[in-house]
């Protein structure tokens, strides 16, 4: 991949912005989540009869499945922004350093991130990393309080009710749809750009 100096400024400043979507996106995405964890308790606190009810189970299953589901998202948000910092760091590398053998070095740095993580949109980050830099943004308090509403609620329940088995069904199918699909994403793929 070749590249002139200007290219690569105006390329940098749209760096920038794609830095601002992403960690604006990372933020609203755990803000909605933190939202939906308060309407699930408010829900369950507010409910006129005893936990559980099958509408309240029903209220915590569907909370722990979209806590789930933005915590995927708020993955990929992570992933964006890690990926856009790598090659803005990479470009700043090359903008400050003096002409000779090392610059071509760092060009060709740029060359490869640019080439890994936005055009085959690979991942800087392992996804264990991922999920526990995305866990320590406050997920595992919003699993947690989900979590303990949807084993208490079927902890409690009438195994005898359909509602029940059915709550639990979908639970267990979001559940092992969402841990199946996460890793096959090409976004989510480790790739270092100095060793390809």
């Amino acid at each position: 991949m070749n590249f002139s100096d200007e290219w690569l400024t105006n390329y940098s400043a749209q760096v920038g912005n794609e830095i601002g979507i992403a960690s604006s996106q990372l933020h609203e995405i755990t803000n909605w989540s933190i939202g939906i964890v308060m309407a699930v308790v408010t829900a369950v606190a507010l409910s006129d009869k005893s936990y559980p009810q099958p509408w309240t189970l029903g209220v915590a299953v569907v909370g722990f499945m979209l806590v789930m589901r933005f915590f995927i998202r708020s993955c990929l948000s992570y992933v964006n922004l890690d990926k856009w910092n790598n090659i803005q760091r990479a470009i700043i590398q090359y903008q400050l350093s003096e002409n000779g053998p090392g610059k071509e070095r760092l060009k060709e740095s740029v060359a490869k991130r640019i080439e890994q993580y936005h055009l085959k949109w690979f991942s800087p980050r392992r996804i264990r990393k991922l999920l526990w830099s995305n866990l320590k943004l406050g997920y595992v308090y919003l699993f947690a309080i989900t979590g303990f509403l949807c084993g208490l609620g079927f902890g409690c329940s009438d195994w005898c009710k359909p509602s029940t088995w059915l709550l639990a069904c979908v639970l267990l199918a979001a559940v092992v749809y969402e841990i199946i699909i996460f890793p096959r994403k090409t976004y989510f793929k480790y790739v270092d750009a100095d060793e390809s």
